[in-house]
């Protein structure tokens, strides 16, 4: 490859060019560039066209003078337009390798791989972030010689220590079981029960004797013997209960053997298994899966910008910005074209008849010609 063939792929390749980026990629996002174009605009300008011979005694007879001609002449200018069109590039998150949008990690996946952005699945035997550490469970430390200090055999980060508690163990240290009324991963739920307590690892009803059901919304029956409650199944939110495997086949947007655990961030669907795939700070929907799109982004999986004159909550706002320039698509702020500021990009920085980042380009317009 000759030098300026080489020199010009590798300005191509570190500018990202979107061209040899694939659409269909679920990983590959739209943005708006603008761009400046110039061009010829034509216009009819009035001249006087002054009589041939003069008036030689106007004072004697004004009306039989000759008057000037008014005439339409074509003049050109030449005019600089700022357009915008559509490119590619990488989602958040990832970078583009051989054509495809990959995970990016910031930090190396030394004994792993990168699998989603700043997230790595570590071979056997290694853990941690970055999956650099070969340190067993129960200790930590760069030397795997400090022991954790987590109770009821919680594992801890094999780099800062902290404690990795078990459903039904408080942080930080997993010593003590969820208040009452708390249940799951760092007691953050709230038991789904009428007026009685819960497992507090499963969410489970501990249902008084008089009531059973999911939720202990059924009232048992009472004879001389004691109460009577009819046989339900233990599955929480309309999970059906599944003999054969002893657990609940759930619906959208819960887990866990009894269904009563939400899906974790990043998953949706039945038994949350599927994975959620939006961009630019989108938050899944974890029963359905639909991604509701931060300020400024649109699309089925938050991927595309919003159009050039639109911003905000699902593009829904109109800018306000001079004609020429585009708006944040976050917060509607103007971004001005090079010479123009203000809050609508509408106040020239260059004197008239220069332009440019520092002024310094002087504006070359068709010299119009006047009859005489």
């Amino acid at each position: 490859m000759s030098p300026p063939l080489r020199a010009l792929f590798l300005l191509a390749l570190g500018l990202g060019l979107s061209g040899t980026l694939n659409p269909k990629d679920p990983n590959t996002c739209s943005f708006w560039e603008s761009f400046t174009t110039t061009t010829k605009e034509s216009h009819s300008r009035p001249f006087s066209l002054l009589p041939s011979e003069p008036c030689d005694r106007p004072w004697e007879s004004p009306h039989t003078c000759p008057r000037p001609t008014v005439v339409y002449r074509t003049v050109y200018r030449q005019v600089v337009k700022t357009e915008h069109r559509m490119r590619l590039q990488c989602c958040r998150g990832f970078y583009e390798s051989s054509g495809a949008c990959v995970p990016l990690c910031a930090r190396e996946c030394v004994h792993g791989r990168c699998v989603a952005p700043n997230q790595c699945q570590c071979v056997q035997d290694w853990r941690g972030d970055d999956c650099s550490s070969a340190c067993a469970l129960g200790v930590w430390g760069p030397q795997c010689d400090k022991p954790c200090n987590c109770g009821n055999s919680s594992s801890c980060d094999p780099k800062s220590g902290a404690c990795s508690c078990p459903s039904g163990l408080r942080p930080p240290h997993c010593f003590r079981p969820c208040s009452p009324g708390r249940y799951g991963p760092a007691c953050q739920f709230s038991c789904q029960c009428h007026g009685a307590p819960c497992d507090p690892q499963t969410g489970a009803c501990l249902c008084p004797p008089e009531r059973t059901g999911p939720s202990c919304e059924v009232s048992c029956s009472q004879d001389s013997v004691g109460f009577s409650c009819p046989s339900t199944p233990p599955c929480q939110n309309g999970g059906v209960f599944q003999a054969s495997r002893g657990s609940c086949s759930c619906p959208p947007g819960w887990m866990g053997t009894i269904c009563s655990l939400p899906c974790p961030e990043g998953f949706y669907g039945p038994n949350c298994s599927q994975e959620c795939r939006c961009h630019n700070g989108g938050l899944c929907d974890r029963f359905t899966g639909q991604c509701h799109c931060a300020p400024g982004y649109t699309g089925d999986r938050c991927r595309e910008e919003c159009p050039v004159g639109r911003f905000g909550q699902d593009c829904a706002e109109t800018c306000d910005c001079a004609t020429g320039a585009r708006c944040f698509p976050a917060n509607g702020a103007c971004l001005c074209e090079h010479g123009f500021t203000g809050d609508r990009c509408a106040e020239r920085l260059c004197p008239d008849g220069l332009y440019g980042l520092s002024c310094q380009m002087p504006c070359t317009c068709d010299p119009e010609h006047s009859l005489k």
